[in-house]
């Protein structure tokens, strides 16, 4: 992965949109796109979304910070909105072995399901297209805690301890 570049103050520089190589943002662009076919085969079993996002951030992490800020972001969603999926499908199929009755707690849970899907859908696709730009996009909820992971204090931090661990690599044993 790619190192951090600091300002004098100690500030991350973001990367520059225009220096993000096309692949990456290709990359970047495929965690949201992603989520489109996966929806398609894990809508029934929502496991294959979390396990397909999983894949992909897996097999991208290590090729830039952009592209594993973005694969980062994309799983994270993909695990909260697989999981209420998940409740969602239960929920369903208990209500037809009990009968069905599908009373006003049904109805307000799959309003509230779909609400967060439409949302999920609408920023993945906003994401991809900001991705494709070479731009840094925030999810609510997530955002924040994706991008301290990948450029934020928790990137810094990962950052020094990696330069100090290269630095001692080849030093002898100390008493010589």
């Amino acid at each position: 992965m790619d190192s951090l570049v600091l300002d004098e103050n100690g500030k991350v520089y973001l990367p520059d949109p225009a220096a993000v190589p096309r692949r990456e943002k290709e990359d970047a662009m495929g965690a949201y796109l992603m989520m489109f076919g996966t929806w398609a085969i894990g809508l029934p079993l929502p496991i294959f979304s979390i396990i397909a996002a999983a894949v992909y951030h897996g097999i991208n992490k290590n090729k830039s910070r952009f592209v594993a800020f973005h694969s980062f972001q994309s799983m994270i969603t993909e695990i909260v909105i697989s999981t209420l999926n998940s409740v969602f499908i239960v929920y369903l199929i208990l209500e037809f072995i009990g009968g069905a009755k599908f009373g006003p707690f049904f109805w307000a849970f799959l309003i509230f399901a779909g609400i967060w899907n439409l949302l999920y859908l609408v920023y993945s696709i906003v994401g991809a297209v900001r991705a494709y730009h070479g731009r840094l996009f925030y999810f609510p909820f997530f955002g924040r805690f994706c991008y301290d992971i990948y450029y934020g204090a928790r990137a810094l931090e990962r950052e020094k301890h990696r330069v100090m661990a290269e630095s001692h690599k080849n030093e002898p044993p100390r008493g010589y």
